[in-house]
């Protein structure tokens, strides 16, 4: 677990009322800090109720809304920082959008700068650019091989399988090359014997041609960056960076020196610490960015960094970085510290060290342990704030120049940490960072010596560690409850119940002859649990079936789903048996079967001599007749009527015709005129009613 962030901590905002805040009072770190940081021109500061060292008028500044390619954001920088007419200048850019190191005169204080520099608009915060050095302590004679800590056998003189079992876990897996470790230190002697056959290459650069062939803002970075001297040429000149890369990746199997962790895993060189152990806080959070970019935009197997150093005080820019890239999928592996100048450990829980103190989910903070399951005399601690414990004292591994020797610290408990988890993506290479630092904290040898010192009260374990990876490595159960639901004529819904919790994804697969046969249809992520099946036939039933997946297998199918399309639609069919009776001099009465069930309704046309036609009305559905009283009296009509809906019309009915009535006396009687379709046989002319009708003068007047 990590401690929390100093109280009352809050970054600079943009507005008058945020000056420097003040914390409650802590220790002074002056009597910790090595003398190299001090010879290195680094002066003591008060910064947020703390003392710290830091390089007098070097500061990291970070702007809002400035992006691009990192010369125009230097450029565009220094730009805004002109206009405040100070002397202030953009030295370097840091690897995240308006991060800079700002250089401005000694002379002018925090106070003064925050001040000028909340006139832009843009400002988001500023901070001293603080010293931070190793975390190990001073170096033992080099003695013959034994590594101790990854097989303890009682050989140094300690309690056989006081160790990390790390045999048990090469029966599993010993590495294979495709996992990067970034080693954030004093470099690397990437010529080792023991080394050079691990160390990264950038196959996106071409070395020597002085260009950035990759254009990742940095020329000939093959072997990765020196931000300390600002080149590209990360070669150790101190010792401590080459040592921490043989404990996590040495080539195992070679015949000579030393075994790292992972016998294969590629150490990314990324020097921020001189040849005195002392670095700055611009340089190491340009380290940090530059392994989060090579992971995020270049795609780059970078897992993890490597973080055996400490110093200065809490760190807004510092949190950002370690935070930004533990969103790219990476842990941050860091030193728990080696206490004051007392050489007795500390408790990060009341005094915490940075970054391992940093609140983050993908910080691992390590305290070290001697060859009898002890902690180490020197190393800090904390219930809360350290998350277990590895080998730290008397660890050999490699130095500059060929050779090998022994080291204590923290610095070198945590690469025993960083070569397990290099070593579990090896092994599951699919896995989440969570995943990885449970197996890891998950897979701790308990010890009573660890109790109330580290939150999971144990020594790292990578047997442990793999197992309890290894029990994710299965393929998920099958999804249940799966139902399908018709949605239209072409599409059904699917839903179902996420059962598993490691899938990768889902597979759909869709049968059109009852089950017989199934095709897959479609691949969804992780957590899916609904899919719309499109493009179907109309009136046709579909079975349904989804499996679960990940990189070790597919589940069982689940249960089988069927629904059936809803039936095409279509236009209706025409209306039929059309009749139209003659009421009166301007209303004729229409009449028809309704032959179509899906009508939204029928439209009623009219004509004076059957050619040339005009709708007169539109009635709803199921209606059976219409009442035209818009007439000329004396005067035959034609009538015809269609059904329509959203799809179309019908056809026409067949045509009806009749006459209205000359007079009123008519009214009535003109149904009977032989120009009515009614059906009247021909013989009814000759009948009586017909024949009193005509005697009378009531009759038509022409037939």
């Amino acid at each position: 677990m990590s401690s929390i962030g100093p109280v009352g901590f809050r970054r600079f905002q943009n507005d008058a009322t945020n000056a420097v805040e003040t914390l409650e009072s802590r220790r002074l770190l002056s009597a910790g800090v090595p003398q190299a940081v001090v010879d290195g021109g680094y002066e003591p500061v008060q910064w947020q109720g703390q003392q710290v060292f830091a390089k007098p008028g070097q500061w990291v500044l970070k702007l809002d809304d400035v992006n691009g390619r990192p010369d125009r954001q230097l450029n565009a920088t220094n730009e805004l920082l002109r206009g405040l007419g100070q002397d202030l200048k953009a030295d370097r850019h840091l690897g995240e959008d308006g991060l800079v190191l700002l250089r401005a005169p000694k002379a002018m204080g925090a106070e003064k700068l925050t001040g000028t520099l909340k006139k832009l608009a843009r400002f988001s915060y500023l901070e001293p650019d603080f010293a931070l050095w190793s975390a190990a302590t001073v170096s033992n004679d080099t003695y013959a091989s034994n590594l101790w800590g990854l097989h303890n056998t009682g050989q140094s003189g300690g309690t056989p399988d006081a160790d990390i079992d790390a045999p048990e876990a090469w029966d599993l897996a010993r590495g294979d090359g495709s996992v990067v470790v970034g080693v954030i230190d004093s470099g690397v002697d990437y010529s080792h014997p023991d080394l050079q056959a691990n160390v990264w290459i950038n196959r996106g650069e071409i070395a020597g041609n002085g260009l950035d062939d990759d254009g990742n803002g940095y020329r000939d970075d093959v072997r990765g960056w020196d931000f300390y001297n600002n080149d590209a040429d990360p070669m150790d000149d101190n010792g401590h960076g080459t040592h921490v890369a043989g404990t996590i990746a040495a080539a195992g199997n070679n015949g000579a020196g030393v075994v790292g962790v992972n016998w294969n895993a590629k150490v990314m060189a990324l020097k921020f610490l001189g040849a005195d152990g002392t670095g700055s806080l611009s340089a190491a959070v340009g380290a940090i960015n530059y392994a989060t970019t090579m992971s995020s935009q270049y795609g780059v197997n970078i897992k993890l960094t490597n973080n055996s150093w400490s110093g200065g005080g809490y760190s807004s820019t510092l949190y950002d970085a370690i935070r930004r890239s533990g969103q790219t999928g990476m842990l941050f592996v860091a030193a728990a510290g080696n206490g004051g100048a007392d050489g007795v450990g500390d408790n990060n829980d009341s005094l915490p060290t940075y970054p391992a103190g940093y609140e983050l989910p993908n910080v691992l903070s390590v305290a070290a342990t001697d060859h009898n399951d002890a902690l180490g005399s020197f190393s800090n601690y904390g219930s809360a704030s350290v998350d277990l414990a590895a080998p730290g004292v008397n660890i050999l591994s490699t130095t500059p120049g060929g050779g090998y020797g022994y080291s204590n610290g923290t610095s070198m408990a945590a690469p025993h940490v960083s070569g397990v988890a290099a070593l579990a993506w090896s092994y599951a290479p699919a896995a989440s960072a969570d995943a990885v630092r449970s197996a890891i904290l998950g897979g701790v040898d308990a010890k009573g010596s660890l109790a109330g010192k580290v939150a999971t009260g144990g020594r790292l374990n990578a047997d442990n560690t793999l197992d309890r990876l290894g029990a994710t490595m299965t393929p998920p159960t099958a999804p249940s409850n799966l139902a399908a639901t018709a949605a239209s004529a072409s599409q059904i819904d699917l839903v179902w119940s996420d059962t598993s919790v490691n899938e990768t994804g889902f597979r759909v697969y869709r049968s059109a002859d009852g089950g017989a046969s199934y095709a897959e249809i479609a691949t969804l992520g992780a957590g899916a649990t609904r899919f719309s099946s499109t493009g179907l036939a109309a009136g046709t039933t579909y079975s349904y079936v989804v499996a679960a997946f990940n990189q070790y297998g597919a589940s069982a199918a689940s249960n089988t789903a069927t629904a059936t399309t809803v039936a095409q639609a279509s236009a209706p069919t025409a209306p039929s048996n059309l009749s139209a009776t003659t009421l009166s001099r301007t209303s004729v009465r229409l009449n028809w079967a309704d032959s179509s069930g899906n009508e939204q309704g029928f439209k009623v046309e009219r004509s004076t001599d059957g050619q040339r036609w005009s709708q007169v009305a539109t009635v709803g559905a199921n209606v059976t007749g219409y009442a035209d009283n818009s007439l000329k009296r004396n005067t035959t009509y034609f009538f015809r009527v269609r059904a329509y809906n959203a799809i179309g019309h019908s056809g026409y009915s067949d045509t009806a015709s009749t006459r209205t009535a000359a007079s009123s006396l008519s009214a009535g009687l003109a149904g009977l005129s032989p120009f009515s379709d009614r059906a009247i046989a021909s013989d009814d002319a000759s009948s009586s009613a017909w024949q009193d009708l005509l005697a009378s003068g009531r009759g038509p007047i022409s037939a």
